[in-house]
Order: structure tokens, then sequence, then C-alpha cells
């Protein structure tokens, strides 16, 4: 169908006329607004069990902290081979020693046809694989540390992701909140709640809040581990380890104990 400028001008007239002379009526069959809080919420993930491929981020492009069931790192070692769960910022790179004996002069670029002119791109391993996956993996991300919470059972062993029952947790996608909370030794334990950077603090930091009242064992402790060695990995056999527990069960106080794996 042709539009001439004569008919488009007496339309959108005669709409704009209609709009003016009765706009309740003109509207009545257009879609209601969209709410946008419940459309997003909608699509809010929820767990209830433990998986490690499961595991949570939250943040904000340039800090990120990623969670399992109990709303911080408690069983990084269960998830270390599927899902790390890492704490990263756009600001911390790391690179590890060159290998002695390579030299990123002597790599091999494969050339390709680029508008005219070769360019050289790093797509062949094949007889400089040492040199080609040194390149590959630096500058990588620098992992900060870890947080965790210290579950331990009656018989004083540490808990294992089976011993958590009744667990949820929920990621609102539209304030960025992760709600976790599970049952450990028959008791109720509400996980922490977290936001990511940039809810009203400070962008580089991250922050949770974890509830005073436990179960009647006791206030678990909370673990941070560092990054100890020289490569900046976070290994357990060579990371400083902070204990942070109560010292008391309605304490608001932390204490901090510092010791080596």
């Amino acid at each position: 169908m042709r539009l001439n400028r004569r008919h488009f001008l007496q339309t959108t007239g005669a709409t704009g006329l209609l709009l003016a002379a009765a706009p309740t009526l003109a509207l009545k069959n257009f879609p209601p607004r969209i709410d946008r809080r419940a459309l997003i919420r909608r699509h809010n993930p929820v767990f209830t069990q433990f998986d490690p491929f499961s595991a949570l981020s939250v943040g904000n492009g340039e800090f990120a902290f990623t969670a399992d069931v109990t709303g911080l790192q408690t069983f990084a070692g269960e998830c270390a081979a599927k899902f790390p769960l890492c704490t990263i910022s756009h600001w911390a790179w790391h690179s590890t020693p060159l290998p002695a004996g390579l030299d990123p002069k002597n790599f091999r670029y494969t050339d390709f046809d680029t508008y005219g002119r070769l360019v050289g791109y790093p797509t062949d391993p094949t007889g400089q694989e040492a040199l080609y996956n040194w390149m590959r993996e630096n500058p990588h991300r620098f992992h900060l540390g870890q947080i965790a919470l210290e579950l331990e059972k009656s018989d004083g062993t540490s808990a294992v992701p089976g011993d958590l029952k009744s667990v949820r947790q929920t990621l609102d996608l539209w304030s960025s909140l992760l709600d976790s909370g599970f049952e450990f030794a028959g008791q109720p334990v509400p996980g922490p709640d977290e936001l990511p950077p940039g809810n009203g603090f400070d962008r580089r930091a991250h922050r949770f809040t974890i509830a005073r009242k436990w179960p009647n064992a006791g206030a678990p402790g909370v673990s941070l581990r560092l990054a100890g060695n020289e490569h900046g990995r976070l290994e357990s056999s060579r990371m400083a380890h902070h204990h942070l527990f109560a010292s008391g069960k309605e304490s608001r106080r932390l204490r901090s104990q510092t010791g080596r794996d």
C-alpha cells in the first residue's frame, strides 16, 4: 500500500483529534503497562539442593563473588573441579613466570588474509605447546580469596553438602540480592544475604549479612582464605587462613585467628 503525504497528514491529524477529544476511549484497547519488576522476578533462579554447577554469582562488572547454596564459598573444594567458587575484580590480574627456555619473540603466528594484507594470529600450538599455553593463560584474573562458613557437626567433623537439608537459595534478578537458607543439625540456618558492589556502597567491595540466631550448637565460624603462594593461586596447602568467630552467642563482635594450612 502506497501512502502519500496528504493521506499521511490526514490520518495522523484525525488520530490527534481523537486522542484530544476522548483519550480514555482511544486508549482503552491498549495493553496495560508492563510490570517490569514482576516480569524480571518471574525468572529468579531458585535452588533447593547442592549442585557444583548451580553456583550463583553477584557482581557489577567490576567485582564478582560466586557462592554455593550456603551463600558463601563453604564447599569450594567440592566445586573446584567443575565450577570454581571465585572472588575476582577487574583490577586484579596476575601472570605466572615464563618457563625457562621460552621466549614470546619466538612464537610462530599463523598468517591470515585480512582485507588484502597478511595478519598473524596465535592459532596453532603445533611444536610450541608450552609457549602457546603460557601466552593463552597469561595474564589472567587474580583470585582474591574465599569466604566460607565453618559448619561443624556434633562429632567435630566438618559438614559436607549432604548434611544440609531444606536448602533454598534465590537470586533476585531485580535487586541482585542473593538470599540463602538451609537446615543444619536439625535447625534452620538463615544464610547470608548478599548484595553486589554498587548497591549504596563501595563498588570495589562485597557485602553480606548473616543472621545472629544460629543452631543451638552455637554460631559457626567464618573462614577467610587469601592467596599465599608466589603465583597467587588459591591453593589450600599454602594459604593464609583467617578464622572469624563470634565471641558470644548473641554477640555482634567477631574475633580473628590467623594460621597456615
